[in-house]
C-alpha cells in the first residue's frame, strides 16, 4: 500500500505487463482503507478492461469493455479529475466517468489517499504526479508536504527526494542545492510544466524541482545539527525559503514511509531509508514495529548488514563464552515423536523383542486422540517383509482408528505410507488413484518399503479382486517409471528391488498379455542392477528362460570388466568389444541407465573406441548415441583421442542446442553464408564488376531473409550492397539487377509487414547509410520510391563537426567497434588486444577505437580520450560520453561496446548479422525485486557519493551484460542522448551505479529493449582480485571451430594470445566433465566441471591405488590440515571440485602436484550438496578403485595413534571381496571456546573432545534405499534440542570402489547395490572450530544446504547469545574414550 492523494488534476501512470501474471490489478483506497474509490483490472487472456468500485465488502457492478491487451504490456494513464475520472491506454481513451443524469458512478474521488497494485504492475513502472504530462516516477507527499509545495517551498516526499515548485523559472538558469558542510551535493533536477492543456489557458509555467537527497548528508554531523537546506539561483540569490530538517523531522518522515509503504516494492524508497537510518543514526528514533519493518526489509534487498546496530546495541554480544547448550529449557517434547523415539530405542538395546508388544506398552503415554499419529511413521518399519504388518494394522484398528486417515494429494509421505492401510481396510477403489498421485513432480518423501509391501500382497493374489490387481500393477510400473528417470530417485531401494524380482519370477500369475510388458519394464528398471540380479540368481530359474539367462550373462561379463579396470588403468581392446556387445543387449529394453553406464565403461562418448581411429560421426550412428551429445562430452573430455573432422564440424552446428535461453535465427546459417558472399562481392567490386548472375545466385537468399520472421534483415543486406556497390561505375548492372530483387522483395511483404517495416531496424539504417553517402541521391530516390514509409521516417541528415576522424567500414557491417580501457592498461591489455583480434577487424574492414577517460573527446590514433573519469567508478559517464562521441562525429549505424578484457570472434559476430536486426542487442540480464547488489561499488569507489550511497536504480529490469559486450543501433544511440538530457533519465542516472543496467533502464525509457538472438557468449571471472579466471554464469568454452562462440570474457589479458590461437583449432577447451548421469550442458547451472590443473594430473588420479575425492568452498583455514592428514595416511592424489571459492582456496590447491582440480560454478544445492560432482569425478577416473569421500573438516582415523596407512589397510582381510565401508561421523570439539580451536596444531589435540555417547540410531527409518540404519549425531542433538528425530545423520558410505549400479544420496549417507565391508572406521568431523560462526553466517545467507541452511540456522541463534562452548563436564570426553568409538580402534 502506498500514499497517493488526489488533489485538482492528478495523474497516475504506470506500464501493465502480462509476461509473468495474466492480469493488472490497481485499487485506490480512502484514508481509512476500507472502501476502494476506485478499482481498474486489466484481464489480458480475456482481452478486457473493468472497471468498478468496492464500499466495505459490497463491489460494485463491473463496467468492462474489450481492449487489445498484448503479453509485451500497455501503458495505462489513470487521469483524477474529481468527479471526473478516465482511463487510457496506449494513448487511447478506453473510460470515462463523472457525472450523469443518475448521479455520479465514482463519488468520492478526492477522497483516495492510498493505492495497491498486484500481477504485472512493478513498482518500477509506476509514475504518480499531479497533471496529465508524463512526469518522473516521483514519491507520494503528505498533505501537509503538498501544501507547502503549493507555496513554492521545498518539502519532502515519502522517497525522501527534496521537492519544490518555481513559477517563470527562467530556462538558461541552474539552480543548486545549498547544505554547508556538504562539499558534493546532490544534483538539482528541473521538471518544467507547459503552459496550455487541451489548448486552455492554464496556470502560469511552472517548474517542479526534484533533488534525490541522499543519507550520507549526516555524515560527520553532530548529533543535534540540523541540515539547512536551500536552492540557490546560479547569481547565488534564494530560489525558495530554505528548509530546516532535524533528525527528529527525518525519523518522523521514515516512521511514515515504513508505515504506508512497502519497501519490497518500492526500491528507491527502501534505498533511501537505509542509508538515512544509517548515516543519521535513526534506529533508536524508530518504533519497535518500524524497526522490524526495517529489517525484514533490509534481508529482502540482501542488506542485512549495512545498518549498524543502534549504540549501546550489539549485533555478535560481547559476552563471556557459555555452553552452547545452557539454554532455557525446551518445550516438552510432542507426546507422539517420544513414542516413536522409545520405540526406536527399544528396538535397538533390544532387537528381539516384540515389536507389537513394544507399540502397545508406548500407546499408553500417548493421548487417546493423537495415538493414530503414532502408526503413520512406522508404516515404514512394519512394512518390512519380515515383520507383522497384519497385527500392526489390528492394533490399529483396537485402538478405534480403522480407516480414519485417508490420503491427502501432495503428501506424499501420508499418502504412501497409508498404502497398506486401504489395502487392509479394503478401500481398494482408493489405491489406484493414491499411487498416481505420488507420480506427481511433488517434493516429499514416498516409503518405499510400504509401496513394495502393496506389491507383495498385489502379486500374491491376496485380498484383491483381479481387476483391481491389474489396475495396481499398472499405477505401480508407471510410478516406477517416473521415479527410475531420476537418478535420485528411490527406484532401486532394496524393497522395490525385491519387488521386481517377485514380479518378474511370478508374472505367469497374470494375464498372458502382461507378461512382455512386465519383463520389458522389469529389465527397463533393473537390467543394470547388481543387486537385482543376485536377488534374482536365488529366486529364478534360468534355464525356464533363455532371454532373461542371455541378459544375466551379459551382465556378467559387465562385472567382470570392472574387475579387470580395477587392475589395469584401462580396458584392453579385446575387453572393450566384449563390454560393448554385452551392454548392447539391454539397447532392446530401452534400459534406463544403459547410457549412463555406458559413459562411465567406454567413455565419454559412451561408444567404443578403436586406438588408432579417430572418434567419428559414422561410429557414433553405429552405435545408435545421441550424435551431438556424445561428441561434445568426448571433445570436452580431457585426454580424450583426437575426432575426425565431421565431428568438429557437428559440435559446431550444436552449440546453439546447449544455449537453451538464447533465441535463434530462423535462417541463422544462411545470414552466415549470405553475408560471407556480400563481403566476397564487395572485395571483388573494388577491381572487377559484379555480374548480374552473381546478384541473381544471391537474390532467392535474400528473398528469404527479407521477411518479417528474419526482421527483414534482406533488405537490409540488399541496400549495404547496392551502397557498396553504387560508387564504382562499372557495377551498373549490378546495382541495377539489385534493384529490381529490392523491388521484388517488397512486392512480397503484405500490409501487417509493411506495417511492421516502418520501424525495422536493418532496412531503416542501412537505407539513413545510403541517404547520407555522397553522390548517391539518385540512388536515393531510386530506392526510397520502393521504401516510402521508412524514408519519410528518417531524421533529417547530420553535418558531421570540423575534424571528424575518418574512419571508413564495410557498407556491409557499418559498424564501430569501442574498446573500453583506461590510461593504465594502454601498454598491457591494449596491445595484448591489438596483437590479437582487433587484428582481425581489418580483414572486415571494421575500425575500432579504444576508449578512455579524463580527456576532451580528442581521438589520438586509435584512442579516443573522452571527456568521462578514468576508474570504474566513472563506466555510466565513460558510457554516456562515448555513445555521444559516435553518434556525433561518425555515421555509423552500430557501435560494438567491448571491455579491454574479453576476446572478440569477429567472424562469428558480425558475419551472423543478428546484431543488425536489433537496436539494443547483447547477452539479456533480468533484476527482479530483490536480486540486485546495491552496495558493491562501495568499496571500489572513490568519491563520496560511490562509497557512502547505494544503488537505488530501478527493479524490475531489462538490459544487457556490459561485460559480455553489446551493440547498439544509431537509434538507440539517439535515444540514450534524448533520455540523458530528460529529466526522467537525469533522475536515473543519478540512481545508477551500474553502467550496463543505466544504459538498458535509460532505453527502456525511451521504449527500446534489448535482444540476444544468436549471442553466444562464454564468461570467465575472478572470485577475488588476484584469483585465477573461472567458468560463471556463462559456463562455456573458448572460441574455436568447435565452438563458435561471439565472445569469451576472459577477465585478464594474458591470455588474449592463446585465445587467438585457439579461434581455427578443432578443439573444445577448457576440458570439461559432467555428471554421468545427465545430459550435457552449457551457461547457467550446468553441473559442468571444468578442468584447472594439468591432463597429467588426472592420469595420476586414474591409477592412484587410492584417492580423496572431495568437493570445497572457502576451506583455507582447514584446508592445509586435510591435505597434510590425508598424505601422512599415505594418499598420493587427490581429486577435487572447487565451487567458486574466494578465500584463495582454487589457487591453494592449484600450486598442489598430488591434486586434480576442477572448478564448477553450479549451485551448490543443485548438486544434491555435493554428491552429484563426486559422483561425476569418480564416474570418470575411478570405476572400480578404492576413493574415499571427505570433506575438509573430516579427518579419517580408525586408530588412536594414526601409523597404519590407507593403501595397506585395504590390503587387510576385512576389505577383500567388499567394495565400501561405513564411516561414522564424530562430532569433535575443544573444551574451551570454539574461538581456541585455530587448527595451526593437529585438529585431534585443538578440539580432542565428543560426546560419551556421541551417535543415536533411535530412527526407525533405513534411509532412502531401505537397507541401512539411520545413525545421527547425539552431539548436535544436544546443541539443538527439539529436532527431528532423523536430522544430523552422522554416517557415510564414504570409502568405496566405485561401481555403476551403486547408487548415491546427498551427502553419501547412504548407499544402495553396495556390499560393506564389517570393519567401521571414524570421520574426526571438526566442523566446531573458530571459524564455525563465520561460516554459519556464510552459509545461512548463501541458502545453499540441507533445508534452507535449516542446522546452520540454528546454530546461529544459539551462539548470536555468546554461547560457544560445546563441551559439558560429565557428558564430554576425549574422543578416544567414548566406548563407541573404542570398539572401532585399533589397539595400537
Amino acid at each position: 500500500m502506498q500514499s497517493f492523494l488526489v488533489q485538482d488534476t492528478t495523474v497516475f501512470r504506470y506500464t501493465a505487463r502480462f509476461s509473468q501474471y495474466p492480469y493488472a490489478n490497481i485499487s485506490f483506497f480512502d484514508r481509512d482503507q476500507e472502501n476502494i474509490l476506485f478499482h481498474l483490472s486489466l484481464r489480458q487472456e480475456e482481452g478486457l478492461c473493468v472497471c468498478n468500485r468496492r464500499m466495505g465488502e459490497q463491489w460494485s457492478a463491473e463496467k468492462a469493455k474489450k481492449h487489445p491487451l498484448p503479453k509485451t504490456g500497455v501503458e495505462v494513464t489513470i487521469t483524477f479529475a474529481p468527479p471526473h475520472v478516465t482511463v487510457a491506454l496506449d494513448g487511447k481513451k478506453v473510460f470515462s466517468f463523472g457525472r450523469n443524469l443518475f448521479g455520479r458512478p465514482y463519488p468520492n474521488l478526492d477522497k483516495i489517499s492510498f493505492v495497491s497494485y498486484q500481477g504485472g504492475i512493478a513498482a518500477g513502472d509506476v509514475d504518480f504526479g499531479d497533471s496529465a504530462n508524463p512526469k518522473l516516477a516521483l514519491g507520494a507527499l503528505s498533505r501537509s508536504n503538498q501544501a507547502l509545495l503549493d507555496k513554492g517551498q521545498l518539502c519532502l516526499s515519502n522517497r525522501l527526494e527534496l521537492r519544490a515548485r518555481l513559477n517563470n523559472l527562467p530556462k538558461a538558469d541552474t539552480l543548486t542545492l545549498d547544505l554547508p558542510g556538504e562539499l558534493s551535493p546532490p544534483k538539482v533536477i528541473l521538471y518544467p510544466q507547459s503552459q496550455k492543456k487541451g489548448g486552455q489557458d492554464r496556470a502560469p509555467g511552472f517548474t517542479d524541482i526534484i533533488i534525490l537527497l541522499p543519507g550520507r548528508v549526516w555524515e560527520g554531523r553532530s548529533e543535534s545539527e540540523a541540515l539547512d537546506l536551500g536552492l540557490l539561483h546560479e547569481d547565488g540569490s534564494a530560489a525558495c525559503p530554505r528548509l530546516q530538517l532535524t533528525r527528529d523531522d527525518m525519523a518522523d518522515q521514515i516512521e511514515l514511509i515504513l508505515t504506508e509503504v512497502d519497501l519490497a516494492n518500492d526500491s528507491l524508497a527502501a534505498m533511501q531509508v537505509f542509508e538515512h537510518v544509517q548515516f543519521g543514526g535513526l534506529q533508536n528514533r524508530l518504533s519497535s514495529q518500524s524497526r522490524a519493518s526495517l529489517a525484514s526489509a533490509q534481508r529482502f534487498f540482501g542488506l542485512s548488514d549495512y545498518i549498524t546496530a543502534p549504540e549501546g546495541q550489539e549485533k555478535e554480544p560481547n559476552v563471556p563464552a557459555t555452553p552452547l547448550t545452557k539454554a532455557a529449557a525446551p518445550a516438552p517434547r510432542d507426546p507422539v515423536v517420544q513414542a516413536h523415539l522409545e520405540f526406536g530405542q527399544t528396538m535397538r538395546l533390544s532387537p528381539t523383542s516384540d515389536p507389537l508388544v513394544v507399540l502397545e506398552n508406548l500407546l499408553t503415554d500417548v493421548p487417546k486422540d493423537q495415538r493414530r499419529y503414532l502408526f503413520l511413521p512406522l508404516s515404514e518399519f512394519f512394512s518390512h517383509p519380515d515383520r507383522d504388518f497384519d497385527g500392526f494394522h489390528r492394533l490399529y484398528c483396537a485402538e478405534g482408528f480403522g480407516a480414519s486417515l485417508s490420503p491427502e494429494p501432495g503428501n506424499l509421505y501420508k499418502s504412501s505410507a497409508l498404502l497398506p492401510f486401504l489395502f487392509l481396510e479394503e478401500r481398494h477403489d482408493q489405491i489406484c488413484p493414491t499411487l498416481r498421485s505420488l507420480i506427481e513432480p511433488t517434493a516429499g518423501w514416498i516409503v518405499t518399503p510400504a509401496l513394495a509391501w502393496l506389491l507383495r500382497r498385489s502379486i500374491a493374489g491376496q485380498g484383491v479382486n483381479e481387476k483391481t490387481r491389474e489396475n495396481i500393477l499398472y499405477a505401480y510400473m508407471d510410478l516406477i517409471d517416473k521415479q527410475a528417470a531420476d537418478y535420485w530417485g528411490r527406484t532401486h531401494c532394496i524393497d522395490l528391488t525385491e519387488v521386481a524380482v517377485l514380479l518378474l519370477e511370478q508374472r505367469d500369475s497374470f494375464a498372458d498379455y502382461t507378461h512382455r510388458l512386465i519383463i520389458n519394464f522389469v529389465l527397463r528398471t533393473y537390467g543394470l542392477s547388481r543387486q537385482f540380479w543376485r536377488h534374482l540368481d536365488a529366486h529364478f530359474a534360468y534355464e525356464t528362460d533363455t532371454e532373461v539367462f542371455a541378459l544375466r550373462r551379459a551382465f556378467a561379463t559387465i562385472e567382470a570388466s570392472i574387475e579387470q579396470t580395477s587392475s589395469n588403468a584401462h580396458l584392453p581392446p579385446k575387453g572393450h568389444s566384449e563390454l560393448d556387445k554385452a551392454l548392447s543387449l539391454f539397447k532392446n529394453y530401452h534400459c534406463r541407465d544403459l547410457q549412463r553406464v555406458r559413459r562411465e565403461l567406454l567413455g565419454p562418448s559412451g561408444v567404443e573406441i578403436q586406438p588408432a581411429n579417430p572418434l567419428d560421426r559414422e561410429t557414433l550412428i553405429r552405435a545408435e548415441v545421441a550424435i551431438e551429445e556424445a561428441a561434445l562430452r568426448h571433445m570436452a573430455f580431457p585426454g580424450a583421442q583426437p575426432v575426425h573432422e565431421d565431428l568438429t564440424l557437428v559440435t559446431a552446428q550444436a552449440l546453439p542446442r546447449f544455449y537453451k535461453d538464447v533465441p535463434r535465427a530462423p535462417y541463422y546459417q544462411l545470414q552466415i553464408a549470405v553475408s560471407q558472399r556480400i563481403q566476397a562481392l564487395l572485395k571483388q567490386a573494388t577491381s572487377t564488376p559484379v555480374s548480374s548472375d552473381q546478384i541473381k545466385a544471391l537474390g532467392q537468399d535474400l528473398q528469404l531473409l527479407a521477411g518479417r520472421r528474419s526482421q527483414f534483415l534482406g533488405l537490409g543486406l540488399t541496400l549495404a550492397l547496392l551502397r557498396g556497390l553504387s560508387p564504382n561505375a562499372q557495377q551498373k548492372d549490378a546495382v541495377s539487377t539489385l534493384l529490381k530483387q529490392l523491388k521484388s522483395q517488397v512486392q512480397e511483404l503484405n500490409d501487417d509487414d509493411l506495417s511492421a517495416l516502418r520501424y525495422a531496424t536493418a532496412p531503416s539504417l542501412a537505407l539513413m547509410a545510403l541517404r547520407d553517402m555522397p553522390d548517391t541521391q539518385k540512388l536515393f530516390s531510386e530506392v526510397s520510391a520502393l521504401l516510402p514509409d521508412i524514408a519519410d521516417l528518417l531524421p533529417p541528415p547530420r553535418d558531421l563537426p570540423q575534424g571528424a576522424p575518418e574512419l571508413a567500414s564495410s557498407p556491409l557491417f557499418d559498424t564501430i567497434v569501442t574498446v573500453f580501457s583506461c590510461l593504465p592498461n594502454l601498454n598491457s591489455r591494449v596491445p595484448a588486444m591489438q596483437n590479437g583480434w582487433l587484428a582481425l577487424l581489418k580483414a572486415l574492414d571494421i575500425p575500432y577505437v579504444i576508449i578512455v577517460g579524463n580527456g576532451d573527446g580528442r581521438k589520438e590514433g586509435d584512442i579516443v580520450h573522452v571527456d568521462a573519469p578514468d576508474n570504474y567508478e566513472g563506466l555510466p559517464q565513460k558510457t554516456l560520453a562515448t555513445i555521444r562521441w559516435v553518434y556525433e562525429n561518425t555515421r555509423f549505424s552500430h557501435l560494438l561496446k567491448i571491455d579491454d578484457d574479453c576476446f572478440l570472434n569477429p567472424d562469428v559476430f558480425f558475419h551472423g548479422q543478428s546484431y543488425r536486426k536489433f537496436d539494443f542487442y547483447g547477452r539479456i540480464l533480468t533484476r527482479r525485486p530483490g536480486d540486485m547488489d546495491r552496495a558493491w561499488h562501495n568499496e571500489k569507489s572513490t568519491s563520496d557519493r560511490g562509497r557512502l550511497e547505494l544503488d537505488k536504480s530501478p527493479e524490475p529490469s531489462t538490459y544487457t551484460d556490459g561485460g559480455t559486450g553489446y551493440a547498439l543501433s544509431r537509434n538507440a544511440m539517439a535515444a540514450v542522448i534524448a533520455a540523458e538530457e530528460s529529466p526522467e533519465g537525469q533522475h536515473l542516472i543519478q540512481m545508477s551505479f551500474m553502467e550496463d543496467k543505466m544504459l538498458g533502464d535509460l532505453l527502456a525509457q525511451q521504449g527500446i529493449h534489448p535482444a540476444d538472438e544468436d549471442y553466444r557468449t562464454s564468461i570467465r571471472r575472478r572470485t577475488w582480485g588476484k584469483a585465477k579466471p573461472v567458468s560463471r554464469w556463462v559456463n562455456s568454452f573458448d572460441a574455436s571451430a568447435a565452438a563458435p562462440v561471439a565472445l569469451v570474457h576472459l577477465d585478464e589479458h594474458e591470455t588474449q594470445a592463446q585465445a587467438c590461437d585457439t579461434l581455427a583449432a578443432p578443439t573444445l577447451t577448457p576440458k570439461k566433465i559432467w555428471p554421468s548421469y545427465q545430459d550435457a550442458a552449457l551457461v547457467y547451472q550446468s553441473n559442468a566441471l571444468e578442468l584447472i590443473s594439468s591432463e597429467d594430473s588426472l592420469e595420476s588420479a586414474r591409477n592412484a591405488e587410492v584417492a580423496v575425492v572431495a568437493c570445497m568452498r572457502n576451506e583455507m583455514f582447514m584446508l592445509p590440515q586435510f591435505l597434510a592428514h590425508y598424505r601422512r595416511l599415505g594418499v598420493d592424489s587427490f581429486l577435487i571440485a572447487d565451487n567458486c571459492s574466494d578465500d584463495g582456496t582454487l589457487e591453494f590447491l592449484m600450486e598442489q602436484p598430488d591434486v586434480a582440480l576442477f572448478s564448477v560454478d553450479t549451485d551448490y544445492s543443485l548438486s544434491h550438496y555435493g554428491a552429484g560432482w563426486q559422483q561425476t569425478m569418480m564416474s570418470a577416473f575411478r570405476v572400480g578403485k578404492w576413493t574415499l569421500i571427505a570433506d575438509t573438516d573430516e579427518l579419517l582415523i580408525w586408530q588412536k595413534r594414526q601409523q597404519q596407512s590407507l593403501p595397506d589397510l585395504l590390503n587387510t582381510p576385512e576389505f577383500q571381496g567388499v567394495d565400501a565401508a561405513r564411516i561414522f561421523m564424530l562430532d569433535m570439539y575443544p573444551k574451551g571456546s570454539l574461538g581456541k580451536a585455530t587448527f595451526e596444531t593437529n585438529p585431534f589435540d585443538e578440539a580432542g573432545y565428543t560426546d560419551r555417547e556421541p551417535f543415536l540410531a533411535d530412527w526407525t527409518g533405513q534411509g532412502p534405499f531401505s537397507n541401512m540404519p539411520t545413525w545421527t549425531s547425539s552431539v548436535r542433538h544436544r546443541l539443538i534440542a527439539g529436532s527431528r528425530m532423523d536430522l544430523f545423520v552422522a554416517q557415510k558410505i564414504a570409502l568405496l570402489k566405485y561401481q555403476p549400479w551403486m547408487r548415491i544420496s546427498a551427502g553419501y549417507h547412504f548407499l544402495t547395490d553396495v556390499q560393506l565391508s564389517q570393519r567401521e572406521l571414524l570421520f574426526g568431523h571438526f566442523k566446531y572450530n573458530a571459524d564455525f560462526y563465520r561460516k554459519a553466517q556464510i552459509e545461512v545467507s548463501r541458502r545453499q544446504h540441507f533445508n534452507d541452511a535449516e542446522e546452520y540456522r540454528k546454530y546461529l541463534a544459539l551462539m548470536s547469545e555468546g554461547r560457544d562452548v560445546i563441551y559439558e563436564e560429565g557428558l564430554s570426553v576425549p574422543w578416544y574414550e567414548a566406548p563407541f568409538v573404542k570398539a572401532r580402534l585399533d589397539n595400537i
